[in-house]
């Protein structure tokens, strides 16, 4: 289990190491930023195979396949991997999870654009002279830039729903869901719709937060209750 969020000193910790990594952002990473798109642009540019690839994993149609890779892991999780709740238990806490992770990533866009007044363009719409992998199908809606990137609400959401996944199922079907997230919010960096920080600091540092929160013990404690009560009232109509 995703033991270090059962520990609230743990979880302060771990929320106070993830703000300091977005205030290590501003003094130190993101001049990296630029020599690591540049590299990457340069490489999806070169290699047609490449180029297509990424072009087609950041279609706006893909998130419906994404989603469903996704749900595929949960269902793994309530039909397959045994544990003290029933099916409808499961479904009900991951559900909530799920929701609690939405509002939150909401609120800490608001914070970082409107109050911490952090917001920045995509690469692409920075290097007008960058190569963008929609002009390989110009007829295609692809996401390949961006007027506010930073962070990748992606990234947030895969690396949130893979923490959820880790705590709920354990490390084996844990690990295949932070591997599955990581390869998944590269295309977005390899497109240049968002700088390699956006996704690996601000993301990363946010998903953080955000799970040391859910996942707490009294928050997790509120979750239990409030799905309990759900699954009681489920059980009287009979769903």
């Amino acid at each position: 289990m995703f033991n270090i969020f059962h520990n609230s000193k743990k979880n302060s910790t771990l929320s106070i190491l993830a703000l300091w990594t977005l205030i290590a952002y501003q003094l130190f990473i993101k001049q990296w930023d630029a020599n690591i798109f540049w590299w990457l642009n340069t490489l999806v540019n070169k290699k047609p195979f490449l180029g297509h690839t990424i072009a087609i994993l950041n279609l706006s149609n893909f998130k419906v396949v994404l989603a469903s890779l996704m749900g595929c892991f949960l269902l793994v999780y309530i039909f397959l991997i045994k544990d003290k709740y029933s099916k409808l238990e499961k479904l009900t806490r991951i559900i909530l999870f799920l929701i609690s992770v939405v509002i939150l990533i909401f609120v800490c866009k608001v914070v970082i654009t409107k109050l911490w007044g952090f917001n920045r363009p995509s690469p692409t719409a920075v290097f007008e002279d960058s190569f963008r992998v929609s002009t390989l199908f110009p007829n295609w809606h692809i996401r390949d830039i961006s007027s506010s990137s930073f962070p990748s609400d992606n990234a947030v959401a895969l690396f949130c729903w893979a923490g959820i996944v880790y705590y709920l199922s354990g490390p084996r079907l844990g690990l295949a869901a932070i591997t599955f997230s990581i390869f998944f919010a590269m295309p977005r960096i390899f497109s240049g719709g968002h700088w390699s920080s956006d996704v690996f600091v601000g993301s990363a540092a946010i998903a953080a937060i955000i799970l040391s929160a859910i996942l707490s013990k009294p928050y997790r404690e509120i979750l239990e209750s409030l799905s309990k009560k759900i699954c009681s009232k489920a059980a009287k109509i009979n769903i």
